[in-house]
């Protein structure tokens, strides 16, 4: 039996508790003081399917997704270094005319940073594109330039592209007459147009696809649509 002096402190340190116990404790939700998407844009990728990786930036755990980019995924998560995430993205093959643009978010407590990433499109019109990788394009102007496919008696193609006032020409030689979509095969380019590459080499090429009377050929990021 408690006595009158423990009943009097007993009874309202329960009510206390009780009291306590029923209070909802709002929840703190802290704040990142660093939240950064690395790179913040991205052009020039590929129109292959591919993975894309970013680095997200934040002292505490952030959210990341894609906003309103249906051709991308978000499929793994790292943690690379200390307040550092890898995140890789992969993306659908843009065999289409136009380029496009993914977004990505990462969301902290109120805080959110946007970052993005443009994919090159395959496309259909003659020229060289995406030559530098980062979305060097040198679309066929019908006015200014031309084109010519030469057949030699071994089977071969040979295909150009001319600018004859810059005096600049693209040519690919060593096609196959039947070419085979999806198959790489060691071409002779010869070209004056891109600095970065030489003016004549061997190169393994993949012949994507043919129609139209064009041929699209893949050398590395670069894409070359010519006559066929």
């Amino acid at each position: 039996m408690l006595s009158d002096v423990m009943k009097k402190l007993f009874y309202p340190v329960l009510l206390a508790l009780l009291l306590v116990s029923c209070v909802q404790q709002k929840e703190v939700i802290k704040e990142p003081s660093v939240l950064k998407i690395v790179p913040e844009a991205s052009k020039g990728e590929s129109w292959r399917a591919h993975d894309i990786k970013i680095m997200v930036v934040c002292d505490l755990d952030a959210d990341v997704e894609l906003v309103d980019t249906p051709w991308a995924l978000v499929t793994g998560s790292e943690v690379t270094g200390s307040g550092q995430t890898t995140v890789t993205i992969r993306v659908e093959a843009n065999d289409g005319e136009q380029a496009r643009k993914g977004m990505v978010v990462a969301t902290c407590g109120k805080s959110s940073t946007v970052a993005t990433f443009t994919q090159n499109a395959l496309g259909s019109k003659l020229g060289i594109w995406n030559y530098d990788g980062k979305g060097g394009d040198i679309p066929f102007e019908p006015l200014k330039f031309q084109t010519s496919v030469r057949r030699y008696s071994d089977g071969t193609v040979a295909s150009r592209l001319l600018d004859p006032v810059g005096q600049k020409f693209l040519a690919v030689k060593g096609l196959p007459a039947k070419p085979t979509p999806g198959t790489k095969t060691t071409l002779t380019l010869i070209q004056n147009w891109m600095d970065a590459v030489s003016v004549e080499s061997e190169r393994e090429i993949e012949i994507v696809k043919t129609g139209d009377g064009k041929i699209w050929l893949s050398d590395g990021d670069a894409v070359y649509v010519l006559k066929f």
